[in-house]
């Protein structure tokens, strides 16, 4: 999952302002607008009263963008299961997923944006997705939790969706299963997602870092409002693949609202000076 800098929105409960500009943002700072909005951009807009269904189809996202108002946010590419929201929405850093990483079926979407819309939802429920289609399935990763990762066939390509929130998480753990498989940490550039600026690569050094961010608290209740410059940092994987978190020093705070110490942020700042 990936991150953009720079703006912020709250996303506090209750909030339905749906139509916070983005203008003047690069792709990646407008995806994080986006992002931050989670929570308010699902509010109303998701579809209601679906029964499940099993015969898997391809999502058409566009489509789903025909809901709402022209001058509104697109949706954030998600999927909720078990109370955890799953988003997919942006650059991919490291390699995509093949059919050898699909585990067992986890669970098929029920309801998707383009099929209903009731403006009397207060929020998702599980099994609602974005852009997947009702039917769409959804499968694990093989090697990572379901709680963490999950992966779905869109637009003719496997996507992995990573848990975003989770009102269960007390610590990073809760969020991220990291334990034993990071074998470096990049600082990427905001401009594209990509571009890395500095690596830390001492296998000590990533550990202890991957130690701090799993015991780290989190607390998912409260977004940062304000803009504020945040760093992306790339976690790549021992299969290949990544997450891609950002970290807000100011808070010291990596997505979404796990709390890391000063340590944490003084070994990014070191590698990427």
């Amino acid at each position: 999952m990936s991150t953009g800098g720079g703006v912020w929105v709250s996303a506090r409960p209750g909030n339905q302002n749906l139509h916070a500009r983005v203008e003047g943002l690069t792709g990646l700072e407008a995806g994080e607008v986006r992002r931050g909005m989670l929570v308010v951009a699902m509010v109303a807009v998701v579809a209601g009263g679906c029964d499940l269904v099993t015969a898997p189809a391809v999502s058409g996202g566009p489509g789903c963008r025909k809901l709402v108002r022209q001058d509104a946010v697109d949706y954030v590419n998600f999927v909720k299961l078990n109370g955890i929201t799953y988003t997919a929405d942006g650059p991919v850093v490291g390699r995509t997923l093949g059919d050898g990483d699909l585990g067992q079926v986890h669970a098929t979407v029920r309801c998707s944006l383009r099929d209903k819309l009731d403006p009397k939802r207060q929020e998702p429920r599980d099994g609602d997705a974005a852009y997947l289609d009702a039917g769409s399935p959804l499968y694990r990763v093989r090697g990572y939790r379901p709680t963490f990762r999950l992966a779905a066939r869109q637009d003719g390509r496997l996507v992995v969706f990573e848990a975003d929130t989770n009102p269960r998480a007390r610590v990073g753990r809760d969020l991220l299963d990291l334990q034993g498989k990071v074998r470096r940490i990049s600082i990427n550039s905001r401009a594209d997602g990509t571009t890395e600026l500095g690596v830390i690569t001492d296998p000590e050094q990533v550990a202890g870092m991957i130690g701090m961010l799993l015991a780290g608290p989190v607390d998912q209740r409260i977004q940062p409002t304000a803009a504020q410059p945040v760093r992306l940092l790339a976690f790549h994987l021992l299969d290949g693949t990544a997450t891609v978190r950002a970290y807000d020093p100011a808070d010291r705070r990596v997505q979404r609202g796990i709390l890391v110490p000063r340590r944490f942020g003084e070994l990014v700042d070191a590698a990427a000076s």
